[in-house]
């Protein structure tokens, strides 16, 4: 669902306060369309909940609306999530195995280094919050 250098989804709106609009989107895995999905069972479809900022233009519970984000907040968001870890992972399982460690303990501190990136991560969630916007245009 991207166009014009943003990715979008519909929804429907959840909640409003004064700053902000929760709208409920259902995520499909690829299979969910297929006419055989109530005998395969491997179905996936999930519900999320997406914060995002209260447009001027009026809106209630209950309104479909698209959130989008823009192209450039995926790609920081895929950064943040899977390529900073992968390489935390991969540089510390080579840099304890080239100090002579054991694999297993070079193991749990890769997982360790990455525990701690995470807890890090979740520390500074408002400050990169500020950077990943979420935009509702109304249906």
């Amino acid at each position: 669902m991207t166009q014009n250098n943003k990715i979008e989804h519909d929804g429907i709106v959840k909640n409003i306060t004064t700053d902000t609009v929760d709208v409920i989107i259902e995520s499909l895995s690829a299979c969910a369309g297929c006419h055989a999905k109530s005998v395969c069972g491997m179905t996936d479809a999930k519900r999320k909940t997406i914060t995002a900022e209260r447009p001027s233009f009026p809106i209630a519970a209950g309104d479909k609306v698209t959130v989008y984000a823009s192209l450039n907040n995926a790609v920081y968001s895929v950064i943040l999530a899977y390529i900073i870890p992968v390489i935390i992972i991969i540089l510390l399982l080579f840099l304890l195995l080239y100090l002579g460690c054991d694999e297993t303990l070079a193991a749990v501190s890769a997982l360790g280094g990455i525990t701690v990136y995470f807890i890090i991560l979740y520390l500074n969630r408002r400050r990169i919050g500020r950077k990943i916007k979420f935009t509702i245009e109304k249906n």
